[in-house]
């Protein structure tokens, strides 16, 4: 639930900042933190899961030991995108504040985007 959040408060942000009528930088929530570190400890329970159902077992355990090794595999690649769109974001609203031309040319070359 917490990767689905995170997803929805970056697109949230990036329509902020590519609306050419706002007025404001926008920021990320401070308890975005706490939220990617419980998408980690989820996924560390996948990983933990996945490996009960390592070794002896019948084709259905085998079966849904890869299913939960895909899972786990798909939110940790989803969850490693969303540090990278972290730190990134972080940087960029970082230059916006120290550089407040360039947020008035971004928002002038929206402007022209969206007309």
């Amino acid at each position: 639930m917490e990767v689905l959040y995170s997803v929805v408060l970056y697109q949230g942000l990036f329509q902020t900042l590519s609306d050419p009528h706002g007025t404001a930088i926008g920021s990320l929530p401070p308890d975005l933190n706490a939220l990617m570190t419980g998408a980690c400890d989820d996924l560390h329970a996948y990983q933990e899961i996945h490996r009960m159902f390592s070794g002896d077992g019948g084709a259905v355990k085998d079966q849904i030991r890869k299913e939960l090794g895909g899972m786990f595999e798909s939110a940790g690649g989803m969850l490693t995108s969303l540090h990278y769109i972290k730190r990134d974001v972080e940087a960029f609203l970082a230059r916006l504040r120290a550089e407040p031309g360039a947020w008035f040319t971004m928002k002038i070359k929206f402007g022209s985007i969206w007309r």
